[in-house]
């Protein structure tokens, strides 16, 4: 597989819910929120990273700076050994598009689907996130989540 390939498996899922594709990023805004799905090559390999996030667009429309964000990866070791042999393309070995498709529909579409207002990022930020100190500090005191001891 080479990067036009990978290219457009992503593009082929994150167009259908109203994704626009920009070189290797996709982005979908709202009134809330800039949704963006970054390919990023590694600077040591043809390995490719999935990042994903969320732009507040009451903080700033920064587009190069993702005040949530997240990589896609696996909650397992084998899922995560799957994702990373998959984006990597100096792999010879097979590359199972439709298990990825799946993959990438049960967790990166469902995600960005599931998140649409500010509110729903703030629920997520709360409930979902295991690593508060990933926040960027605007994020927090814009939705006013505690910081330090006090959480």
């Amino acid at each position: 597989m080479d990067i036009k390939e990978l290219i457009g498996i992503i593009d082929k899922d994150l167009s259908p819910i109203g994704f626009k594709r920009k070189n290797k990023n996709w982005f979908f805004e709202n009134l809330e929120l800039i949704k963006n799905v970054e390919l990023q090559k590694s600077n040591y390999s043809n390995l490719y990273y999935l990042n994903y996030g969320f732009i507040i667009k009451e903080i700033n429309v920064d587009s190069k700076s993702r005040h949530v964000f997240n990589q896609l990866g696996g909650s397992t070791t084998q899922e995560k050994a799957f994702v990373k042999e998959f984006l990597d393309l100096e792999s010879k070995n097979s590359k199972d598009i439709d298990f990825f498709e799946d993959y990438l529909n049960r967790n990166l579409i469902y995600y960005l689907n599931k998140i649409n207002t500010t509110d729903d990022l703030k629920k997520h930020i709360i409930n979902d996130l295991p690593d508060l100190d990933m926040i960027p500090f605007v994020v927090k005191e814009y939705f006013n989540i505690p910081i330090g001891p006090e959480l």
